[in-house]
Order: structure tokens, then C-alpha cells, then sequence
């Protein structure tokens, strides 16, 4: 297992997650008056930073497949154990993981319960099935055998807006939910 995993390229850094993000930052003194006002709320939007996060989320989906299907020098995928698919390397939604991914804790956890409830939700197979007995990740390799057949999956089960809205709002902590309203 690698333990000096460094963050991926695809993972920017926080302030750089998107024009979505960048864009919707106002000036540090926004006047008084009514019309600067309303122009300043509609920069920060919630819809376009959970939209940002959303994007993250996939970057990250993207980038974790790319490195499970990782070909070693004999041939075999490096990042998962042959034997029973499981996941050899630190995932972004792990509770250390996160931080090697260059994510934010609660990002982290928004993510953990996406894949929990894909697992348990969707119809085709879940690329990746989680293991409560060992209590680790598993590639499904019966479905997903190839990076090709992954990549396929990612297409087509990308991470909505609304898919981490709910993760989002079901991961908060008192505290968030408290000091930063519903959303």
C-alpha cells in the first residue's frame, strides 16, 4: 500500500476548483446600496458551488480509476489485490485519505456517502462494493475488469448536483447546519 500517496493533478487546490467557485467571489467591501447588493448575492450562489464540488467529486472519481487500473511491470493492475478486488491504495473518501487527495474533511465524507449509497442503490453494479467484514473497498472486477469498462461506468454515473446536495445536507455537523443555515 502506498503510504506517501501525493495528491493527483487532477485535484486542484481549493482556490482553483473551478471558474464556477473563482467567479463567485465579491470584492471585499461591497457598498450599501441595493443594486450592488442583490449583484454580490448573486455571485455567491450555492448552486454554482455545489456544482463545483459535484465537478471535484468526478475529478477525483476520474483520477482514483486511472490509478486502481495502473498496469505494473508483470502485467497485473498495481492498486488492487487480484485476488478479491480490494483497493490497495488511500481513497479520497477515507478518513485519511481525504487529505492526501487535497480534500477537505467534509468533502471527504459528502463522498463516503455517495459511494455507501451506491452500493446499495443502483440497479447495474457498483464499480466499487464495500466489504463491512474487512471493512474495505472492493473493485468489482466481474463487472469492471478493465479501466476501459470503469471509465464507462464514470460516464455514465457521474456525480449530480443534486446526488451531493443530498450527501452534502446528510454529512453535516451540528455546527455547520447551525452556523451556516439548511444549505
Amino acid at each position: 500500500m502506498t503510504q506517501n500517496l501525493q495528491r493527483p493533478a487532477g485535484i486542484p487546490g481549493e482556490l482553483a476548483r473551478g471558474e464556477t467557485v473563482t467567479s463567485a467571489q465579491p470584492s471585499a467591501y461591497v457598498s450599501r446600496r441595493p443594486g450592488l447588493l442583490t449583484q454580490a448575492a448573486a455571485g455567491l450562489s450555492r448552486r454554482g458551488m455545489m456544482a463545483a464540488k459535484a465537478e471535484l467529486a468526478n475529478d477525483a472519481l476520474l483520477t482514483l480509476v486511472k490509478l486502481l487500473y495502473e498496469i505494473d511491470t508483470d502485467g497485473k493492475v498495481a492498486n488492487i489485490d487480484s485476488a478479491g478486488g480490494r483497493v490497495l491504495v488511500a481513497l479520497p473518501w477515507g478518513r485519511m485519505g481525504c487529505k492526501q487527495w487535497g480534500l477537505r474533511a467534509s468533502e471527504g465524507r459528502a463522498m463516503r456517502y455517495i459511494m455507501f449509497s451506491r452500493t446499495a442503490a443502483y440497479d447495474p453494479a457498483a464499480w466499487l462494493d464495500y466489504d463491512a467484514n474487512g471493512r474495505h473497498w472492493c473493485v468489482n472486477l466481474s463487472a469492471y475488469p478493465s479501466l476501459r469498462r470503469a471509465l464507462v461506468y464514470l460516464d455514465n454515473y457521474p456525480v449530480t448536483v443534486d446526488e451531493w446536495r443530498a450527501a452534502w445536507r446528510a454529512t453535516r455537523s451540528k455546527w455547520a447546519v447551525k452556523q451556516l443555515g439548511n444549505e
